[in-house]
């Protein structure tokens, strides 16, 4: 099993309403956030409208920053340089994807994203997902509203993908209590044969 590989499938019933003992301080952290900014707001929004991709790209550059303080491997740089370029070539395209995109704006701002496809079966791929961390709870507002969101479309499980074994990103993940793992296996040949 590639552990760093596995998908993570959440329950979307579950992240909307964060009823369980531990998703509830992720409740508490997001009527936090609604509380400390009184114009904030979800919205599903078009990622096509050149005005969303500029904002998108600007809070991954404000993410990035934030990640950069933080003294992360030459790894790591290089997995945020593909993402970012990732990101890009996504606002470029976005007229020819179905991609659900739900932003956080406080007043006019954009402060969270999260940029998902929905799949066949009640399933919702998360593609990107990425928040300002300068205003605590942004994360856990952006999760619980768009969850809510995707019950509407009829989405019953959302798989976030993988934790590429960074550490911070595996106890985020593990915190919004996953449903299951997709597992993925790597398959070597066995040289005695």
């Amino acid at each position: 099993e590639d552990r760093e590989s596995n998908d993570y499938i959440y329950a979307v019933a579950n992240l909307a309403s964060m009823r369980s003992e531990r998703l509830n301080r992720k409740k508490r952290l997001a009527q936090q956030f609604e509380k400390a900014n009184s114009g904030a707001r979800f919205e599903v929004v078009d990622l096509a409208n050149p005005w969303i991709q500029d904002h998108v790209k600007l809070l991954f550059k404000i993410w990035e920053e934030r990640k950069a303080s933080e003294d992360r491997n030459a790894e790591y740089a290089v997995q945020v340089d593909h993402e970012r370029l990732a990101i890009e070539r996504v606002c470029d395209t976005a007229s020819f994807h179905k991609l659900l995109v739900g932003a956080v704006f406080i007043e006019e701002h954009v402060c969270g994203f999260t940029i998902d496809e929905i799949l066949p079966n009640q399933y919702c791929m998360g593609h990107y997902w990425k928040a300002d961390t300068a205003h605590r709870g942004t994360y856990d507002f952006l999760v619980q509203r768009m969850a809510r969101h995707l019950e509407t479309e009829g989405v019953a499980f959302w798989n976030w993908q993988q934790d590429l074994g960074i550490e911070g990103l595996r106890r985020a993940k593990l915190s919004l209590e996953p449903e299951s793992f997709l597992r993925k296996y790597t398959v070597s040949l066995n040289e005695g044969l």
